[in-house]
């Protein structure tokens, strides 16, 4: 979200060169900040949606986990939390989704027809290989000629890896869509990260350089990489998404212990560049609004911190909270609304939460139940089907709906510029 440059008059000057003239490019950068707005929805509130109630949540969890062995109603409070964030999935993540929809397929044809590949062909690819998946699932795969080709190329790699182990065609792309959508959720995380921290650099006048932004958002994506590899290297083939059976290529753990370092580095090399620059050369310190999603990312996707008991659940509930101030901004242009304008805001936000339900969660677990997928597959196929989708589309929907270039996102979040 939000990937282009909030600073379009920078100059495009080599900032690698010497200190004197990164500063005087910062200098200029800094004097274009004119804006109307300065936040999103208060300074207050913003600090606790961009990633300020995730960090508190994950305290009340380590808390809540020292001493959950040794206390019954702190072990009750525990256990109750995966219930409390399952509904709240419903009425925040549901809705984060619906609405990127809205801001997508509302803008008209032309948008549409200019944005086909992410709009018409993406969504079209994946029902097309969730069709072909269900009509798959009797196929043994090992009749498929490239197989054996993807095997040899495994063995001289040294990757432990058998395509042909995999029992048929469905379960094969099934595996593969999974795969496709913790890569992707990871990219789309760190690019709303990425996204919410220009927006509050605009607000707080703080300067971001053109390198500056590129080291944040490599620094962003390695943290994206680091988890997923993590990931790849602790699943095992036989591991369980709904009832099916997933099968992963195990990655060296090598790999994930380079990509934990880089992270490492590159959190300490934005730290230097970014945080001490500006404070040497501008006496700017960053806010805590900045920082905080910058914070809440590490501490929730950084391989060493990842709380495996409630990582699938919360994390998508805190990232579609961090959705939802920029979405409002987007529905409700106006710096005061009035008492009608909030009255019709809460009536679409009760819409976006009943069909969000129903599309995501009670149709597909219908249709499970209508064709028994689990009897003949042995999984919830149409739920896991919405699931893939949704975020796999979501991915691609966000990177056209979230340009500075449009002026529509502008007018929004910085009233008309």
């Amino acid at each position: 979200m939000l990937e282009s440059d909030v600073y379009v008059k920078t100059i495009n000057a080599d900032e690698h060169t010497h200190a004197h003239t990164q500063t005087r490019n910062l200098k200029l950068v800094v004097a274009d900040t004119s804006i109307a707005r300065t936040s999103l929805s208060g300074k207050n509130a913003d600090f606790w949606l961009l990633g300020g109630a995730s960090i508190f949540a994950l305290i009340i969890l380590l808390i809540g986990g020292y001493f959950k062995d040794s206390s019954i109603a702190v072990e009750k409070e525990m256990d109750g939390l995966m219930v409390s964030f399952s509904f709240l999935s419903i009425v925040c993540n549901n809705p984060h989704f619906i609405l990127s929809y809205k801001f997508a397929y509302s803008r008209g044809f032309q948008f549409i027809r200019e944005k086909w590949l992410q709009l018409l062909f993406v969504p079209c690819f994946l029902i097309g290989l969730f069709v072909f998946a269900y009509f798959g699932f009797e196929k043994t795969i090992d009749e498929f000629l490239p197989v054996t080709y993807l095997n040899s190329l495994f063995e001289k790699l040294g990757i432990p890896f058998d395509v042909a182990q995999i029992p048929d065609v469905g379960q094969a792309f099934m595996s593969l869509g999974v795969w496709g959508m913790f890569l992707s959720v990871g990219w789309h995380y760190s690019k709303q990260v990425f996204g919410s921290m220009l927006v509050y650099s605009r607000y707080d006048s703080y300067p971001l350089s053109t390198s500056q932004r590129l080291a944040l958002k490599i620094c962003l994506f390695s943290v994206a990489f680091a988890n997923f590899f993590a990931i790849s290297s602790q699943i095992k083939n036989g591991y369980f998404f709904l009832g099916q059976q997933l099968h992963f290529i195990v990655l060296p753990h090598f790999i994930v212990g380079f990509a934990t370092v880089f992270s490492i580095l590159a959190l300490v090399y934005i730290s230097y560049s970014i945080f001490y620059f500006n404070y040497k050369n501008f006496r700017k310190r960053p806010s805590l609004n900045f920082l905080v999603p910058l914070l809440a990312f590490y501490l929730w996707w950084f391989p060493w911190f990842v709380n495996p008991l409630f990582y699938l659940i919360m994390v998508p509930f805190f990232h579609s909270l961090q959705y939802l101030p920029f979405a409002h901004r987007m529905l409700d242009k106006s710096a005061t609304p009035t008492s009608k304008q909030m009255l019709k805001y809460a009536l679409q936000i009760f819409f976006v939460v009943i069909i969000g339900f129903l599309v995501f969660d009670a149709i597909p677990t219908k249709l499970d139940e209508i064709y028994k997928t689990q009897f003949h597959f042995g999984c919830s196929y149409f739920l896991i089907a919405a699931i893939v989708f949704l975020n796999i589309h979501h991915f691609f929907v966000d990177n056209v709906i979230w340009k500075f270039d449009q002026k529509e996102v502008r007018y929004a979040l910085f009233k008309g510029e």
